[in-house]
C-alpha cells in the first residue's frame, strides 16, 4: 500500500510483509531499518486512508461532482480534523448563497 502525503511529494511505502519504506519526489529516501517509529507510522496511514476513503464516501452524498472536485482540492493540503471544517464551511457558504 502507498500513502502519499503534501500532495505526493512524500510516499509511505508499506510492503505485505509489513517492512516500510519512504519515496521523497518519487525517489528512494528511507528504508525500514531508517525509519523510527515504524509501527506508529503504519497505524497512522492506516488511519489516514481510512479517513481519506470516509471524506470521499460523505462528499459524494453531499456535493455535486463540481463541488466535490474543490474540496478534493483543499483536502489535500489539509490535516484530517480540518477536513470537516471546510466541508461545513462550504454547506454553509452555499446554503446562504455564496459561491
Amino acid at each position: 500500500m502507498d500513502v502519499e502525503i503534501e500532495n505526493g511529494k512524500y510516499t509511505l511505502r508499506i510492503a505485505n510483509d509489513g517492512s516500510l519504506s519512504c519515496l521523497r519526489h518519487g525517489e528512494h529516501w528511507l528504508c525500514d531499518s531508517q525509519i523510527i517509529g515504524g509501527k506508529m507510522l503504519l497505524a497512522v496511514a492506516h488511519e489516514l486512508t481510512a479517513l481519506r476513503a470516509e471524506v470521499a464516501r460523505l462528499t459524494a452524498l453531499l456535493l455535486t461532482a463540481e463541488e466535490r472536485e474543490a474540496v478534493d482540492k483543499c483536502v489535500r493540503y489539509l490535516p484530517p480534523m480540518s477536513i470537516c471544517g471546510v466541508v461545513d464551511a462550504y454547506l454553509v457558504r452555499t446554503a446562504k448563497g455564496g459561491e
